[in-house]
């Protein structure tokens, strides 16, 4: 009689242990996205890791490609965080991260998206969590030369490698230029691209805005500028950029 108590209650107590778990495959989460012109993020999926395994769970993260010219998985490089919390009391360090072509379930993303998956360790306790999560995106496809070709008198609003062009005015040797640009101004040298030769402007005046980092300058050459023509900028310096997008979400856990 004893033995069949002591296996009631065994079973009873696993039973009970199984029940009072966290049922994490049934976490639910309130959707978050942000973006700018060039990418959309968006946070889809909060998942915790077998508990067999290591304790944790992982986040996804939808990029998407708002730009045709950058391709999504080589122009950037991604990350969140080292360490989240969802409670006052309970930091998370990330001890991983993935970049995939496919989801969870292994769908196949469209060719202008990629999943950024990041784990962290400590599993989530039972109930309701805010979770902070910012995403950084670091843009590498800068570059410090850079060519606009077919140009004249009446360009307006093109932009290359994130140097804008506003607008252009020819007068004879005389080129009048507005750009701006994602880099620092001071210092850009603008020469005309003729047979693969940057030809140099005799005279150069500038004035920069530095609020908005637009330049107006007029640059003078000894010979007159043909149409179409050939432009070629050279930034002084390239500057490292990272772009923070914020993913803030509600997570609850049964």
């Amino acid at each position: 009689m004893k033995g069949y108590l002591f296996l009631f209650f065994s079973v009873f107590y696993l039973t009970s242990c199984q029940l009072a778990a966290p049922d994490y495959d049934q976490i639910a989460l309130s959707t978050a996205h942000d973006q700018n012109r060039h990418i959309k993020i968006e946070l889809i999926d909060i998942k915790a890791n077998d508990p067999s395994d290591s304790s944790g769970f992982y986040v996804d993260v939808l990029v998407t490609s708002l730009h045709p010219s950058y391709d999504v998985g080589d122009d950037f490089s991604y990350t969140m965080d080292r360490f989240i919390s969802s409670s006052p009391d309970l930091m998370h360090e990330a001890t991983s991260i993935e970049t995939l072509s496919h989801t969870k379930e292994g769908t196949l993303l469209e060719f202008n998206q990629v999943l950024i998956r990041q784990f962290f360790n400590e599993t989530l306790k039972q109930g309701e969590h805010l979770l902070n999560i910012p995403f950084y995106v670091k843009p590498l496809y800068y570059e410090q030369n850079i060519t606009f070709e077919g140009l004249s008198h009446d360009t307006k609003q093109i932009e290359k490698n994130d140097f804008r062009i506003s607008s252009i005015d020819v007068e004879g040797h005389q080129l009048l230029l507005t750009a701006s640009d994602v880099h620092n101004l001071k210092g850009v040298n603008v020469a005309l691209l003729i047979n693969n030769e940057r030809i140099h402007p005799t005279y150069t005046t500038t004035t920069y805005n530095e609020e908005i980092n637009q330049l107006q300058g007029v640059f003078e050459f000894t010979q007159a500028i043909e149409e179409p023509f050939d432009l070629t900028i050279r930034r002084h310096k390239i500057e490292e950029k990272v772009w923070t997008f914020m993913l803030p979400t509600t997570v609850i856990v049964p």
